[in-house]
């Protein structure tokens, strides 16, 4: 008797347990927003492969493990566990061709993302926050020709827009940034009759 009772209680326990994971699951997706982080490792696979900005780090990353690799002071470290250092602190791994997308702080360099407003515990940032998205074209495409218009589709696709007539794109190629804006509402038009006219004189 005193084991079935026990072993209900654990069933129930067990039952109870998982039905608040679901909850909490569910409620996790539904109600915590998004953060800043996460809305640039968002963002950025939009506009990575207009600006380049994966293949450079690839390009980085194997420079760095060809100069460790290189190093003649490391001769007393057999090559294979080099090369296992290297994996661990320059890691290429490769899943079906595609590359390694780097962390959020290299993302920082090419995407920036700006708010309208500052984030708090109660109000983090959503993506319907983001005012402008800031981008850093590197040397691995070109920005002439069809660049801008391309660039502006993609953006307007990751900030959830209609269409590109929704942003307003400040391009400045000199100082190597391309600005692409939430346009404001338009204002609203109110008719106004200047004073003097039709009265009697």
């Amino acid at each position: 008797m005193r084991a079935t009772l026990v072993l209900l209680l654990v069933v129930v326990f067990g039952l109870a347990c998982a039905g608040a994971g679901a909850w909490v699951a569910l409620w996790w997706r539904d109600r915590v927003p998004t953060g800043h982080k996460r809305l640039l490792r968002y963002v950025f696979p939009y506009v990575d492969d207009r600006i380049g900005a994966t293949k450079t780090e690839k390009v980085r990353r194997a420079n760095a493990r060809f100069r460790f690799m290189r190093k003649w002071w490391l001769w007393w470290i057999p090559r294979r566990a080099r090369e296992g250092i290297a994996d661990l602190l320059w890691f290429e791994p490769q899943y079906g061709g595609t590359t390694t997308l780097p962390g959020a702080k290299r993302m920082a360099r090419y995407v920036t993302l700006e708010f309208g407003r500052p984030a708090s515990r109660r109000r983090p940032y959503r993506i319907w926050d983001i005012q402008a998205v800031v981008v850093r074209p590197t040397s691995e495409v070109d920005v002439h020709a069809s660049f801008e218009p391309s660039l502006a589709r993609w953006v307007a696709w990751a900030l959830r827009l209609k269409g590109t007539d929704q942003l307003e794109v400040e391009a400045r190629p000199e100082l190597g940034y391309w600005r692409l804006a939430r346009r404001g509402p338009a204002p609203e038009f109110q008719p106004t009759v200047p004073h003097g006219v039709g009265a009697d004189a």
